[in-house]
């Protein structure tokens, strides 16, 4: 006897029950109907279950966002879902290009992004931490996976992702989001946006944040440092001074081996090389641009 396990019209399972040599019992019919009921209901509860951890999950993770640095109450959450402070992580913002406020298709069509991203990270074996806002999905991305699979797995080669810099820690995770936020607006034809691609381009254009962005990401590392503020005066003048050693010497009223120990000191902290023509143009595009901070 083969008895439908049904929710609504949608067929989820059968109950089967083999025949032995006694023909079934009217009470064995009622069993079978009652265990395919039970079966339904069971399978619906667990339906339920899974919308609702992926509805919590989609607020934990965002709590995490959008969370104050001193948070803690977000952290956890987001650690009890999944989150793994000490790895090394990207936030995307996966950009649905639907009209506000969402109609009925746009917000499915944003749903059916969440899902593919969801099923694309469980596939690669990641924690698929992500949440809905609008016309965006925002997901945690483990720092050295490709994205571009990930984009073209989602089937609508109309959306745009953007991604911050990868970073450690739920401090590290918001910096990093608030990189993508930052590149929603930045008009790029590229459907695969990084921050650290885009940072130069948007200096160029004079964007105030890009240009923060820019300098601690050059400098930042030497704050944390003794002397961190004089070596930044010394790689800055040497930068003015077109990299010319005695003359970046004489500016500094010091002595010449004194110079060669203070950048020494300096390359070594930022692991840089100041040879690299690249790291001099930033060196030297850091300079004019705190040069016109400061007569402004």
């Amino acid at each position: 006897m083969v008895c439908p396990i049904r929710l609504g019209d949608e067929l989820v399972g059968l109950v089967w029950i083999i025949e032995g040599e006694t023909k079934l019992s009217e009470l064995d019919n009622r069993a079978a109907e009652h265990a395919a009921l039970v079966a339904a209901l069971h399978v619906a509860h667990q339906r339920e279950l899974a919308t609702m951890e992926s509805r919590l999950g989609y607020a934990s993770f965002l709590s995490l966002l959008e969370a104050e640095d001193d948070d803690a109450q977000a952290v956890e959450r987001a650690r009890l879902i999944g989150f793994d402070p000490s790895g090394l992580h990207r936030i995307g913002i996966a950009v649905v290009p639907e009209p506000l406020p969402l109609a009925r298709e746009g917000f499915l069509r944003r749903e059916r992004v969440a899902s593919a991203l969801r099923h694309r990270l469980q596939t690669g074996r990641h924690r698929p931490l992500l949440t809905t806002s609008l016309n965006f999905v925002a997901f945690l991305l483990p720092d050295g996976v490709d994205i571009g699979p990930i984009w073209r797995a989602l089937g609508d080669e109309a959306i745009v992702i953007a991604l911050g810099r990868p970073y450690t820690g739920a401090q590290g995770v918001r910096r990093s989001y608030r990189e993508a936020q930052s590149l929603l607006n930045y008009r790029d034809a590229a459907k695969i946006r990084r921050f650290e691609d885009a940072l130069v381009p948007r200096v160029l254009m004079g964007d105030p944040g890009a240009q923060a962005a820019f300098i601690d990401d050059l400098l930042g590392p030497l704050q944390s440092h003794k002397n961190g503020e004089m070596l930044k005066r010394v790689l800055l003048t040497y930068a003015r001074s077109g990299f010319h050693f005695g003359k970046t010497a004489d500016t500094l009223g010091i002595h010449p081996n004194t110079l060669r120990y203070r950048l020494n000191r300096a390359v070594e902290i930022l692991k840089i090389g100041l040879d690299d023509s690249e790291i001099r143009f930033r060196f030297q595009l850091a300079a004019r641009i705190l040069d016109f901070l400061h007569n402004n």
